[in-house]
């Protein structure tokens, strides 16, 4: 699965929803995962890298339920947001910020709105590996089972946080440097290939079943 059209966005916003408002877990919610993994050829280290950067924010809505003793719910939580990032990381692997910013061009979203995606995609990669670095350098120091431990979530996250302020008033100065007008144009036409008409269909069913069988 090699081509990438907006229908691909409208796959993800379904996913998406089906599996976070569902009640329950289901087995189905896994299908499509599986069949990605079949369609596109996934580097499994750095997929795993990403999820475990993204599951150190889930940790908090984790932790937070489990303060209330409400343990089911929190294993559902942590559930479903690991299929939505696994999901989503494996439909649109190999894409650079600016070819996903474009699919939303393809959608006729205003341009405005297609450049705060394409610099929050920006911003994510860039934390992302900046958070890397730092964890690489704390276990260098041995530092390892410090790391998951609350107060440490904190102030990685406190990092991050310093560390996006920093690199957003950079790239502010860089911007108006260049005379960059708040808008950046794909102007691409809407497209629709075969695998993403199969994957859609796949998707559908497999978040209907589940709820007509609660029915």
């Amino acid at each position: 699965m090699k081509n990438h059209g907006a229908l691909s966005l409208i796959i993800t916003a379904i996913y998406s929803f089906g599996v976070g408002v569902s009640a329950e877990f289901s087995p189905l919610f896994a299908l499509p995962i599986l069949l990605l993994f079949c369609l596109k050829k996934i580097a499994v280290l750095n997929l795993l890298k990403k999820i475990f950067f993204l599951n150190l924010f889930v940790a908090f809505a984790v932790f937070s339920v489990m303060l209330t003793r409400n343990y089911e719910l929190a294993l559902l939580i942590a559930l479903r947001a690991n299929l939505i990032m696994l999901f989503n990381l494996m439909l649109f692997a190999g894409l650079k910020e600016g070819q996903i910013a474009g699919l939303f061009s393809e959608l006729k979203f205003s341009a405005k709105f297609v450049s705060l995606v394409y610099f929050s995609l920006f911003f994510v990669e860039i934390l992302r590996r900046e958070l890397g670095i730092r964890l690489l350098a704390l276990w260098s120091r041995g530092a390892g089972r410090g790391l998951f431990r609350l107060k440490a979530y904190a102030n990685i996250v406190a990092l991050l946080v310093i560390l996006a302020l920093k690199k957003s008033a950079s790239l502010e100065l860089t911007l108006k440097a260049r005379g960059f007008k708040s808008q950046i144009l794909w102007g691409q036409k809407f497209r629709a290939f075969g695998l993403e008409i199969f994957l859609l269909i796949c998707v559908i069913i497999c978040i209907i079943l589940p709820y007509l069988e609660l029915l």
